[in-house]
């Protein structure tokens, strides 16, 4: 016969639920923190799109400026 004891608490040993519950509180720690990390990662991403539209549209603006300068030159001459 075997000496092993089915998750019993002997000693002070955590039973097999405590421990399936302590990996099961580890396991939703873990997701939450997934989930605030993307979160934020979101919120950046969304900061970098409005910082990139709006550097389009300055460069297309300069872009704009500099055939209206270029026009405007050929006409004086």
């Amino acid at each position: 016969m075997s000496s092993m004891k089915p998750n019993s608490v002997h000693g002070g040993v955590k039973t097999h639920s405590s421990r399936s519950s302590g990996h099961r509180s580890e396991l939703i720690a873990l997701e939450q923190a997934e989930a605030e990390s993307a979160k934020i990662k979101l919120k950046y991403t969304q900061q970098e799109a409005a910082l990139l539209k709006q550097k389009a549209e300055s460069e297309a603006n300069l872009q704009v400026l500099s055939q209206e300068n270029a026009f405007e030159a050929t006409l004086k001459k």
